[in-house]
């Protein structure tokens, strides 16, 4: 089984649920964002070290978290480089999930990270945004429209293999 290394940034009831959907298919490594930033493991070799950020982003915003996690990036330089990325955003209203997701997918691939198609999932307050993929899918609700998404993008990131041209 493979490792994939969790970044959660604030806090959501809901990140329970996420990491019970990634734990039967990786082995988790959890690190708090300013751990993970002061000693950046190196890349492996060959291949792409999986990284998931779990994100919240709190009613007023981006948190004071969130933005010290993003400050933190910046500096990386390309300190990521050899490292997949995908990203998980959690709101507490329907305001701001979008504009916290652009800021951390641009910040990850400034400093180097490679995305697997559709990095991004994000569910607000309601989790309203998750209903196509709970009627193309046939689930019950939004919850299992949120498991179904984060369970897809575990399987995309930890399969991630960068496109070869001729």
């Amino acid at each position: 089984m493979q490792t994939l290394t969790l970044i959660p940034i604030g806090h959501d009831p809901r990140m329970d649920l996420v990491k019970s959907c990634i734990r039967g298919k990786a082995i988790i490594q959890e690190f708090p964002p300013d751990a993970f930033f002061e000693g950046v493991p190196a890349a492996p070799e060959t291949g792409f070290a999986p990284l998931l950020f779990l994100s919240a982003v709190a009613d007023l915003g981006m948190g004071e978290d969130f933005l010290r996690a993003l400050r933190r990036i910046r500096a990386l330089g390309d300190g990521l480089r050899g490292y997949a990325a995908g990203v998980i955003v959690l709101g507490s209203t329907e305001l701001d999930t979008k504009n916290a997701a652009r800021e951390l997918i641009f910040a990850l691939d400034m400093a180097g990270c490679a995305f697997p198609e559709r990095p991004l999932v994000e569910a607000t307050g309601s989790m309203r945004n998750l209903r196509v993929t709970q009627r193309t899918h046939a689930l019950n609700d939004p919850e299992e429209a949120l498991a179904f998404s984060v369970e897809s993008l575990a399987d995309r990131l930890l399969s991630f293999a960068p496109p070869r041209f001729a």
